[in-house]
C-alpha cells in the first residue's frame, strides 16, 4: 500500500537563509579604540544572550507540545482543564 502527500506551496516553511555584516563602517574613524571595543564586545554579548533566549524558548514550546501528546482539553463546570490521556496505547510495557 502506497500513500501519497502532496504538499501545497503554502504549507512549505521557508528556507533559512543566514548572512554576515560587519558593523565596523557603521562604527567612527575618529572613536577612540577602548570604546569601540566595548561597542562590539557589547554587540557580540547581545548577540550571544538572543541566541541563548530563542534556544531555551525553544525547549519549553518543545516540552509544551509533547505534554499536549499526553494530554486533552475536557469542560468541567464553567473551567476548562488538561487531563492525562489513559488510553492503553500511550502506557508502556
Amino acid at each position: 500500500m502506497s500513500t501519497t502527500t502532496n504538499v501545497s506551496p503554502h504549507d512549505r516553511e521557508a528556507p533559512i537563509r543566514t548572512f554576515s555584516a560587519s558593523l565596523m563602517p557603521l562604527i567612527r574613524i575618529d572613536l577612540p579604540a577602548d570604546i569601540k571595543d566595548e561597542f562590539l564586545k557589547t554587540i557580540r554579548q547581545t548577540l550571544t544572550d538572543a541566541s541563548d533566549y530563542i534556544v531555551e524558548y525553544r525547549i519549553q514550546v518543545y516540552k509544551l507540545l509533547l505534554t499536549f501528546r499526553e494530554t486533552f482539553f475536557i469542560k468541567q463546570g464553567n473551567e476548562v482543564v488538561l487531563e492525562i490521556k489513559t488510553d492503553p496505547l500511550l502506557e508502556e510495557n
